[in-house]
């Protein structure tokens, strides 16, 4: 071979390595590209991931309530076949019912409601535990039959009935009466009692407030009617 024909073939033949290595540098270019790329990308899933857990982890789960704060109750929602259970206890509506009638019967014995008659029986007991000892008589209707273990009389006036009250109000009665409230009440023959009936009372009408009837302090110390039994006067 020629010196010509050697210097020819050995031009072709760095020629055609030059363009082997470049067609492998651009398999290796875009090799690196797509690691690349699934490199860049798969961190970004990951961190998405990790991003709704964590989410998932802190906030209410699919078909839970939010939970409610502290001391707190959170409401039901109500719904057909779902299960969910009122929050009223049971016997509720029995109770407001119950509480409703007896209001009701109180109102159709006495002609006053409860309330109006508690806060009657609310200034008595507090004359008597204030030894307001006027104010007390003066609840009093009379004329009234009176004993103590003197003897009984019969007393026309508050102003009489003075005379006797330390016999009546004695110091264990009165802490009796100053321990019973004001709204245990009940009715019985058109007169109010008061707890176990130790005092009642006439209700109030048009023509009258209400009054003090009948003081039991024990068998030989009360103040009571002293005409014929039944229905009274006024």
């Amino acid at each position: 071979m020629s010196r010509t024909s050697a210097i020819l073939f050995a031009a072709v033949l760095s020629a055609a390595q030059l363009s082997a290595c470049g067609r492998y540098a651009e398999i290796e270019t875009a090799g690196q590209t797509a690691d690349a790329t699934s490199g860049e990308t798969a961190p970004e899933t990951g961190e998405s991931a990790a991003g709704e857990s964590a989410a998932a982890e802190s906030g209410p789960q699919a078909g839970e309530a939010p939970s409610a704060e502290p001391g707190t109750q959170a409401p039901v929602e109500s719904g057909a076949g779902d299960g969910a259970q009122s929050l009223m206890p049971e016997g509720g509506n029995s109770e407001v019912a119950d509480q409703g009638a007896d209001a009701e019967a109180f109102f159709m014995q006495s002609g006053m409601s409860k309330e109006e008659a508690a806060a009657f029986v609310s200034t008595f007991l507090e004359a008597v535990k204030a030894d307001n000892r006027e104010a007390v008589a003066g609840m009093i209707r009379y004329p009234r039959q009176v004993k103590t273990p003197a003897g009984e009389a019969q007393v026309a006036g508050a102003e009489e009935f003075l005379t006797y009250y330390d016999d009546i109000f004695t110091q264990d009665f009165r802490k009796k009466l100053e321990e019973t409230p004001a709204t245990d009440l009940f009715c019985k023959d058109g007169l109010i009692g008061l707890g176990d009936g130790s005092v009642w009372f006439y209700p109030a009408t048009v023509e009258d407030d209400m009054s003090v009837t009948s003081v039991n302090v024990s068998a030989d110390r009360y103040v009571r009617y002293g005409g014929p039994s039944g229905v009274q006067p006024g």
